[in-house]
Parts: C-alpha cells; structure tokens; sequence
C-alpha cells in the first residue's frame, strides 16, 4: 500500500518557509555594513569632530508585514489541510464546510471541538491532540501563535518594530586610556556624538540591529526570526504525525 501523504499541506509549508527565508534576507541586509553607518567626520564651521552613525537603508515594515502574514496564514492553511485529511479517514460524517483545525483558547474548546467532531476520548486521535499536540495557548506556543497572527492580519496589516541598532564605540583618552560608548539608533534617524577634544575615536563594535514583533502582534516585542524560524517546524512535526495516524491508525 502506497505511504499517504499530506501533499497540499506540505507545499503550504513550503510556501511559507520561503516568506520567512526573505524577511531573514531584508534583515540579514539591515545588518551588512552597507545597511547603516558608523563614520567620523567633523564640522567645517566649528571644527567639532564627531561620529556619525545610523540606519542608510530604509526599513521595509509593510514588505515585512506582507510576508508575515503570507508565510503564517499558509501555515494555518496547512493545518487545516491535514485536519481535514484526517478527519475524511477518522470521521467522514463530522466533515463539513467549517471543518478547521481545533486552535483554542484552553484545553477545554480543544476537548469540546473533539467531542462536536465524534473523535471518541479512547481514540488515537484524541490522545494526540490532548497530550501530544496540545493546540491551546499554554499547550503549544508555536500553534496559538500562528492562530494569533492569522486573526490579526485580517483585520490590519502587521507592520513589525525595527526596534534598535546597537554599536559600541571606542575612544581613546592619553590620560584615562580607552573607554566604550553604547549607541542606540533607530528607524531612519541619523546621529552624532561630539567627541571631547582630549579623545581620539579608534573604532567601533559591529552592529547588532534587532527587529521585534509590534505593538499590535500577539508575541510583542519578540525578536522575529527566532519566532517565525520554528513555526513551519511545528506545523511539519504535526502534519507528519497525523498522516502517521492516517495510514497505521495509531
């Protein structure tokens, strides 16, 4: 017998994890050296020497934003893809056109979404949902997170935070001998820090420039890369799992 495969909900995977390979690749371009500038330069009319440093690139949030919302509703798609392989197998009877992957709030609307679809508490099915899955907030992060995001972007698009560049610079003092000063920039701003006369700039740290979820996205304030990267992993983890129940039953 041939092996059964969830081949939409593998493509929807696939789809999504080349959004997320391009957010990495706008990020990774706000991290190039040619993404910011950190440079010393003085003032012609006063003389003052300064360090210049900066974002030069603009930063794309609603690109970004698109590709968030596209890479976690292909995601869900996935999801209900499998759900609804399963439940052809398992429960034919219960399928209709709302059938979607139970996602809840608690554990209890994952048992009752069960129960409505006549998934018996003995069976295979049951016990992976409730003890393996656990598609609840608190259950599993990754799922309520891919539920979050995709409610939310229908409503507004999901414009992320470029939070801070951070570098740290040297300066050199003949008396006091070499200090750093942290520098904070953000989104589009270029700024200066006067350098006192009896210090010398000697370099700078590389900058490390983060970008966080926003104010509107459910994992606020949350780096987006460590976030999205292990979404499409999960979603696979669960659709391999059910297309194992679907062809042994266990």
């Amino acid at each position: 017998m041939a092996k059964i495969q969830f081949t939409d909900a593998r493509w929807k995977i696939r789809w999504a994890s080349r959004h997320i390979a391009k957010i990495n690749a706008f990020l990774h371009a706000l991290n190039a050296p040619d993404g910011y500038t950190v440079r010393e330069d003085f003032d012609a009319q006063t003389g003052q020497q300064f360090i210049e440093y900066g974002f030069k690139r603009k930063f794309p949030g609603k690109v970004l934003a698109l590709h968030i919302g596209d890479a976690v509703h292909s995601l869900n798609c996935a999801l209900d893809y499998s759900w609804m392989k399963t439940l052809k197998k398992i429960s034919p009877a219960s399928v209709s056109a709302y059938s979607k992957f139970p996602i809840y709030s608690e554990s209890s609307g994952v048992e009752n979404a069960l129960r409505s679809n006549k998934i018996k508490e003995d069976s295979a099915l049951h016990k992976i949902f409730t003890s393996e899955i656990k598609p609840y907030a608190g259950g599993n992060d990754a799922l309520w997170t891919i539920h979050e995001i995709d409610i939310a972007d229908k409503h507004h698009l999901l414009i992320p935070s470029l939070e801070v560049g951070v570098t740290s610079l040297s300066l050199k003092n003949d008396k006091q001998g070499t200090r750093n000063v942290l520098c904070v920039f953000t989104l589009e701003n270029l700024y200066r820090y006067n350098i006192p006369e009896n210090e010398t700039f000697q370099g700078n740290d590389a900058v490390n420039v983060k970008v966080v979820f926003g104010e509107e996205i459910p994992p606020k304030g949350q780096e987006i890369i460590p976030i999205l990267r292990k979404l499409p992993r999960e979603v696979l983890n669960i659709v391999e799992r059910l297309e194992r129940l679907v062809e042994t039953g266990s």
